[in-house]
């Protein structure tokens, strides 16, 4: 359901919040925090205790993708030779 016109929902308020905080952290950081990583950036919100959980969680997810890569697929290439029955016989 659309919000009224004028009307933002609750979630993108947060979210917006959430921005808002980390864009003025990024303009107090000092230029010896222009060579941290992004990465790193994103551990340093998640580790900091003073950060509102909901920044945390969003640092969280987005560093989750760098730390644990996701399995990636691989597709069988050769045929088959030997059936399940021809395996279960070799193994007697």
């Amino acid at each position: 359901m659309a919000a009224p016109e004028g009307v933002t929902p609750k979630r993108s308020q947060t979210a917006s919040k959430v921005d808002a905080e980390a864009e003025v952290q990024a303009a107090e950081a000092s230029p010896s925090d222009a060579i941290m990583s992004p990465l790193d950036y994103l551990l340093s919100i998640l580790r900091d205790e003073e950060q509102p959980q909901s920044a945390r969680v969003e640092a969280a997810k987005a560093a989750a993708p760098y730390l644990h890569p996701r399995l990636a697929q691989v597709a069988h290439g050769g045929a088959i030779q030997l059936s399940h029955e021809q395996a279960l016989d070799e193994l007697e």
